[in-house]
């Protein structure tokens, strides 16, 4: 990571990929920070538990499973309409 001024207030986001293209990254991971600041080089530690859901691969087949649900449940109730009316 490079070497940064930490002010109060700022946010400073850091981006990185971890095997990007490679397999199937859906779950849970944690996360973890180890830094240090200041002239006497304090530690710095964080943690934090994500949820990560590859959404650009796996888009499509998700929006298609949502529509084929939809559908599903509304050809249910449009039947069940047909029916309770004969």
């Amino acid at each position: 990571m490079p070497v940064r001024n930490v002010l109060p207030g700022v946010v400073r986001k850091i981006g990185t990929s971890v095997g990007a293209g490679e397999g199937f990254w859906l779950g849970r991971y944690t996360v973890l920070l180890s830094a240090t600041y200041g002239d006497a080089g304090q530690i710095l530690t964080a943690k934090r538990i994500i949820w990560v859901v590859p959404w650009r691969p796996y888009g499509l087949w998700l929006l298609g499973g949502i529509g084929a649900a939809y559908m599903g449940n509304s050809g249910a109730r449009t039947l069940q309409a047909r029916l309770v009316r004969v």
